[in-house]
């Protein structure tokens, strides 16, 4: 914001809150950093909730998998079978 922006909201300010105005400005404040607190306890929930889902995840499996025969060694993918859901 520029310096005649900002004069522009002080004159603003001055004319509707008037000897109010350190009142209002206080009240302000307050209510501001009661309003961050609440939003940074917030993120810090999220966070613990999110860090807490990934950790219980289970670990990602092998796609692939080594099988010895007799002709050889030779890789066979490895997938979940597709089951496809049930009608009931």
């Amino acid at each position: 914001m520029s310096f005649g922006e900002i004069f522009l909201i002080g004159m603003i300010a001055v004319l509707l809150f008037g000897k109010d105005l350190p009142q209002v400005g206080k009240k302000f404040g307050k209510t501001y950093a009661e309003l961050k607190r609440s939003y940074d306890a917030f993120q810090r929930e999220v966070r613990s909730v999110v860090n807490e889902a990934t950790d219980m995840s289970e670990p990602v499996k092998p796609t692939k998998k080594v099988v010895s025969s007799e002709d050889g060694d030779r890789i066979e993918s490895v997938a979940p079978k597709f089951e496809p859901p049930s009608r009931d």
